[in-house]
């Protein structure tokens, strides 16, 4: 054993040198990795009026995602740019709202893309390094979405719109606070159940109360002879 070990040592000594060769290896940043994201395109948030919820001890709508991609639903991409008119008008015959890219501003976008990566996320989706996880900056984002409703960006919920909501919540309510008696740990949703209806119940108060009066006209029809 010893004999081989030497033997290696003389021929790697008699090498010449001309025909060493390191490889030059880049030298990695010190930086954190990137969130290990899947790759999804940029998107315009688009509302339509029967889409709400309750989140955050508050009645926000629910956004759904309009994907900027070339081929689908009539976008194209040319020059550089998204080409959107025809898609635009065809959901907004269907009753949707687009919200614009800069709805918060002059300049301002309410995507991100994080570094490394070629995932185009909510401004307010949280990643980590390294990670696929990705979290709702919760309070950022009902601050949005109120926002939105004040500055008449979308109408307010409709009152049918909030009453059908309380409906299926005092179901989900009525359902787990059952569950809850022979399952303890049920107390908690029936209870989540129970702080969204004390919600909506306030904002359909809020609704009514400042709701105008219907008038109508009197009309006398005109008879013939």
């Amino acid at each position: 054993m010893a004999k081989l070990k030497q033997t290696a040592t003389k021929t790697a000594a008699a090498m010449p040198k001309s025909d060493q060769y390191t490889p030059d290896f880049a030298i990695a940043g010190n930086g954190p990795r990137p969130p290990m994201l899947v790759d999804c395109p940029p998107f315009l948030y688009r509302h339509h009026p029967e889409r709400w919820h309750v989140m955050n001890g508050a009645v926000l709508p629910v956004l759904g995602k309009f994907q900027l991609k070339a081929g689908l639903n009539r976008v194209e991409h040319r020059g550089g740019k998204f080409m959107i008119a025809q898609a635009q008008a065809e959901i907004e015959r269907r009753g949707w709202t687009i919200i614009p890219i800069d709805v918060q501003g002059p300049g301002t976008s309410y995507i991100r893309r994080p570094e490394g990566t070629n995932a185009h996320l909510s401004q307010w989706a949280k990643t980590y390094s390294g990670s696929t996880q990705i979290d709702c900056d919760v309070d950022g984002w009902t601050k949005f979405c109120k926002m939105l409703i004040k500055n008449k960006v979308i109408d307010p919920p409709g009152i049918h719109v909030l009453e059908r909501i309380r409906s299926k919540t005092q179901q989900q309510y009525t359902a787990a606070a059952d569950r809850a008696v022979s399952v303890p740990s049920e107390k908690a949703i029936a209870d989540k159940f129970a702080a969204d209806i004390a919600v909506l119940d306030k904002e359909i108060a809020k609704r009514k109360k400042n709701m105008k009066p219907a008038t109508s006209t009197s009309t006398v029809p005109v008879m013939g002879d």
